[in-house]
Formats: structure tokens, C-alpha cells, sequence
């Protein structure tokens, strides 16, 4: 199941037990990156510096997502 993490300039971010996501809401173009940190798939792939830019993201709030996965798993827990 995908969940939403936030929605941040128009970029839509969300999570799944084996990815994050990256959609521009204008476009609806996104990068899929695993979590180990490999591209799944990639709309930008012809602009290596959004590339880049979401790739750095995904380290940067990696470990939130760890956190936001553990709260999902303890609320179906309950």
C-alpha cells in the first residue's frame, strides 16, 4: 500500500514498504527510487540535475520514512 508522506513546491512524495515516490503534480512525471537508493524509474531521466535534486531528497528524509513506515505498522497492529 502507497502512503502519502507530504506535498511540498508542488511535488507530491509518497512511500511504500519498497520505494519512495516523486511526482510533480503538474506534470504527473515522477522518479521511483528503491530503498536502497537505486532508480526504479525515472521521467526526468533527460535533466540530471532534477535527478540529482530528488535523489538527494530521498537521503535527506530516508530516515523519517523509516519512522512514518514503523507508526504505519503499529497502527494495523492495533
Amino acid at each position: 500500500m502507497r502512503h502519502e508522506y507530504c506535498e511540498k513546491n508542488g511535488i507530491l512524495i509518497t512511500y511504500s514498504d519498497y520505494d519512495v515516490a516523486f511526482e510533480d503534480c503538474d506534470t504527473a512525471e515522477a522518479i521511483l527510487i528503491a530503498n536502497d537508493g537505486h532508480i526504479i524509474d525515472n521521467n526526468f531521466a533527460d535533466n540530471p540535475e532534477k535527478t540529482q535534486k530528488f535523489l538527494d531528497d530521498f537521503h535527506r528524509i530516508y530516515p523519517t520514512v523509516c519512522y512514518f513506515r514503523s507508526l504505519d505498522q503499529m497502527g494495523d497492529a492495533v
